[in-house]
């Protein structure tokens, strides 16, 4: 599929690229801070993000909060 066609489909369920990737990394970050120990460092670099002040930024814009905060106030399982 070229990202010309993925980009109509999206278009088609009224999202973006960039906010579906956005959306499955908030998700994933939710899950890696209260289900794993690994670092904040390792979170970021597992989701691609360039170095862990990027990651932290975006996790502050998505939940107004700071990953180390979310995790220790996050429910374990």
């Amino acid at each position: 599929m070229t990202s010309r066609t993925l980009s109509r489909r999206l278009q088609g369920f009224g999202i973006t690229y960039t906010e579906l990737v956005n959306s499955v990394r908030k998700e994933l970050t939710l899950q890696y801070l209260s289900k794993t120990t690994w670092s904040i460092a390792d979170i970021a670099e597992h989701l691609g993000y360039l170095n862990a002040s990027n990651f932290t930024r975006a996790f502050k814009h998505w939940t107004g909060q700071t990953p180390h905060d979310y995790r220790k106030k996050a429910p374990r399982d």
